[in-house]
C-alpha cells in the first residue's frame, strides 16, 4: 500500500516538475521576443536591460529544474 502512494507522489512530483519547466520554456521564448521588438528601438534601453537579466535568471532556473528532474 506504501508503495502505491510513493509512487503516485512520485509521478505527481514529475508532472509537476514537466509542467513548470514548459512554463519556464514559454516564459524564455517570450522574454526573447519582447527582448527582440526592445532591441529595435533606442527608447527600451532600460526594458532591454531589464529583459537581459530576466532570460538569464530564467536560464538559471531551467537548470535547476532540470536537475531536479533528473533526481526524480
Amino acid at each position: 500500500m506504501a508503495t502505491k502512494k510513493t509512487s503516485f507522489k512520485k509521478q505527481v512530483k514529475q508532472k509537476l516538475l514537466n509542467f513548470q519547466k514548459n512554463g519556464w520554456l514559454q516564459y524564455g521564448k517570450y522574454l526573447k521576443e519582447q527582448f527582440k521588438q526592445a532591441s529595435k528601438s533606442k527608447l527600451k534601453k532600460a526594458y532591454s536591460a531589464y529583459l537581459e537579466k530576466e532570460m538569464v535568471k530564467t536560464e538559471l532556473k531551467l537548470h535547476k529544474l532540470e536537475g531536479k528532474i533528473r533526481k526524480a
